[in-house]
């Protein structure tokens, strides 16, 4: 979780260059589904200044799962929220580049 600061998500285009996704902020989560799936990232985060952040590792977060578990499930509710989102804003954005590759007979 980003406590103060903003994070670039970025992808590499190869050749040392790189294209920015998106711009976390304080309160956004980063890493949230390769911390369910414990599968590799496919972007990278990039500080944008000064940035602090607080993690959690999954080993840790799993040791609550007995003693605590409606904090682990309202941390899950919250994973699946931030998904949710994300989902709805590429679906968004699909769209509309659709729209324009349309629109534009897709030229380039």
């Amino acid at each position: 979780m980003i406590t103060e600061g903003a994070l670039a998500v970025t992808r590499d285009m190869g050749k040392g260059e790189y294209t920015t996704i998106h711009v976390l902020h304080t309160g956004d989560l980063a890493g949230e589904m390769g911390f369910i799936s414990g599968k590799p990232h496919t972007a990278t985060l990039r500080s944008l200044g000064r940035t602090q952040i607080c993690t959690v590792e999954r080993e840790a977060f799993e040791s609550l799962l007995i003693e605590h578990p409606w904090l682990v499930y309202r941390v899950m509710q919250t994973i699946v929220r931030v998904s949710q989102d994300i989902l709805r804003r590429m679906n968004a954005q699909h769209v509309e580049l659709t729209k324009y590759v349309s629109s534009s007979h897709a030229l380039y």
